[in-house]
């Protein structure tokens, strides 16, 4: 498994065999592994992808948490995401595996969104007013520089009919399974 933050976030939709461009520690050791890996040919398949949405996920839990207690929550507007469900990159390491696809596969979303825009998506599910949704601009390092976060699906996916959820289906199924462990 790798990561869209082997690259800089500086442009839409890259391709695999783009030169990597990381801007954080994370996205540099995913690079190097990748680099190491490929030595092996066709024996090694990477996957490539965008965020990978899980089924707990406690920052959005702590959001929903929050908005029902009427509380204020401050979600970022400039950091970005193409999310894309576990269950879904699940499907697709146990396709990739059982057909035995070598090189770089990449999967993404269809576009990326704000993670106030999942909080706003969030408020709306809940039935909750949507001034206790205020975006703030974040402050951690490196986060709003990734302009883009979307890669290009692989046409290995796609001709194998691989084709990954819109990223609102993905956002509505975290949600749906956030609100089932709460």
């Amino acid at each position: 498994m790798s990561s869209n933050l082997v690259f800089d976030g500086s442009a839409p939709f890259l391709k695999p065999l783009t030169t990597t461009s990381p801007l954080t520690e994370y996205g540099r050791e995913k690079a190097t592994a990748e680099k190491q890996l490929l030595v092996f040919g066709k024996s090694v398949t990477i996957l490539r992808s965008t965020k990978v949405f899980g089924g707990r996920m406690p920052l959005f839990m702590k959001w929903i948490e929050n908005l029902r207690n009427k509380k204020t929550i401050h979600p970022f507007y400039d950091k970005k995401v193409s999310p894309i469900p576990l269950y879904f990159i699940i499907k697709t390491l146990y396709k990739l595996s059982t057909k035995k696809i070598p090189g770089i596969i990449q999967i993404s979303g269809e576009k990326d969104i704000t993670y106030a825009d999942i909080a706003y998506r969030i408020g709306k599910k809940l039935g909750v007013n949507s001034a206790l949704i205020q975006p703030v601009k974040s402050t951690i390092k490196g986060d709003s520089s990734y302009l883009y976060t979307t890669l290009e699906t692989s046409m290995v996916l796609i001709n194998n009919k691989i084709k990954p959820p819109k990223v609102w289906d993905c956002v509505d199924w975290m949600i749906k399974t956030c609100l089932k462990e709460i």
